[in-house]
């Protein structure tokens, strides 16, 4: 699309981007609160997590975000360097190709004629099968080591107002034996013996997508692979590129996969994405449920905060009761800093426990990041110079300010 010119009033203006390299920000002189204490913040981009971790040992980066777990951990106690986990507004899920190909859909959103996802997932009861068999404890503890809390529903509990917080007894948790009880109500049960559930002659045999340039998704197909295996589901997993998964998904070409999202400030972004609406945009497993759209357009007119909140929550409830999606957890951001050239790494929001240095809602922590006095600063023969660096990794962020690397989930920007 064509990049017209854009007015903002931000404390940093976008003066320079290479694309694949790096942006450059510079301070805004005219910012209404006051010109920020920085000079220019970059923003270098990173393949390679653990190129982007050795460029904050080496002090080439003042920041970096999305680090991925053991490397977070060999970061802890290194001298000079401050680390730091805290809920963020996001998830990692499992989806499901959810779309029935009709000349309606095909016409007014410009959907595929076909569509290559198993059928049997279009059955509820499967797909509430399936839950049973994923064990969203054990991937907090052995994919995050326990830097996030297991999943359920839709909204964040960063978001406290809006999240639904289920009771025990309405978790559908990980049981191998239930999902085989469920199994067997749609039909499937192992009638050859071959450890593999089958119906009208067809084994349940499944595609899941994994992404390739993101360690994590590999290891929790492989888990996948060994409960399914229990449950009498039959999986073939294959690893992609981001890209040839996004092409899949818009062509309704597989089964599951494993992505995620964040999420904004306010939870109407991440519910939208579950609606009917959402055909050939946000939505990447073509689930419609009319109650639950009907809803999405009543909470964006509910001006009274608990009514809108009731509303949001039962939206939870239907997504939850019916699986689009099977939230595996809500993944903390990793987060390390520098100590030797800058102070007033401010953590967002200060009334969370912990808040966030950077990716906020907020420019708090950047207004607030200054130069250390000279009499703090290490004898480098030539001061501290105002410019900060922040590592990005190559996934899509959206700038905020500072040199970060990020390696995180998709946002909003990730998928347009």
């Amino acid at each position: 699309f064509e990049n017209s010119p854009v007015i903002g009033s931000g404390p940093f203006q976008a003066v320079e981007w290479k694309k694949g390299q790096s942006a450059r920000l510079v301070a805004n002189p005219d910012y209404f609160r006051g010109a920020p204490n920085l000079d220019e913040i970059i923003f270098q981009f990173y393949d390679n997590d653990d190129t982007m971790v050795q460029a904050l040992k080496n002090g080439d980066v003042d920041y970096i975000s999305g680090i991925p777990i053991n490397l977070f951990k060999s970061l802890e106690n290194q001298e000079g360097i401050e680390t730091n986990s805290a809920p963020d507004p996001g998830f990692t899920e499992l989806g499901f190709n959810l779309y029935e190909p009709s000349p309606e859909v095909i016409e007014e959103f410009g959907a595929p004629k076909t569509t290559t996802g198993n059928p049997a997932l279009l059955d509820p009861k499967v797909r509430e099968a399936i839950n049973w068999a994923i064990d969203e404890e054990e991937l907090t503890q052995k994919v995050l080591q326990g830097e996030g809390i297991p999943g359920s529903t839709l909204v964040p509990p960063i978001l406290a107002k809006y999240h639904l917080k289920l009771d025990e007894s309405e978790i559908q948790g990980f049981d191998i034996q239930r999902s085989r009880e469920l199994l067997e109500q749609a039909g499937w049960t192992d009638t050859n013996s071959d450890g593999t559930v089958d119906k009208n002659g067809e084994e349940l045999e499944l595609r899941l997508f994994v992404r390739s340039e993101d360690k994590d998704s590999v290891t929790e197909g492989q888990f996948i692979e060994d409960w399914f295996e229990e449950a009498g589901v039959g999986l073939e997993t294959k690893a992609i590129s981001d890209t040839a998964l996004t092409d899949a998904i818009y062509a309704a070409d597989y089964d599951m996969f494993i992505w995620g999202w964040g999420s904004d400030a306010d939870p109407d972004f991440i519910l939208s994405v579950l609606t009917c609406e959402q055909f050939m945009g946000w939505s990447d497993t073509f689930w419609c449920n009319e109650d639950y759209s009907r809803m999405y357009q009543e909470q964006k007119e509910q001006l009274d905060i608990d009514e809108r909140a009731a509303t949001v929550k039962e939206m939870q409830r239907i997504a939850y009761e019916d699986n689009p999606y099977i939230i595996f957890y809500y993944d903390n951001q990793t987060e390390a800093w520098r100590t030797d050239k800058f102070e007033g790494w401010l953590k967002t929001p200060t009334t969370a426990d912990p808040g966030q240095i950077a990716y906020t809602f907020s420019n708090e922590g950047y207004l607030n990041l200054r130069p250390l006095s000279t009499g703090d600063a290490p004898d480098e023969g030539g001061g501290t110079s105002p410019l900060v660096y922040i590592g990005l990794a190559l996934v899509g962020a959206a700038i905020v300010a500072v040199v970060i690397v990020l390696v995180r989930r998709r946002s909003a920007e990730d998928r347009a």
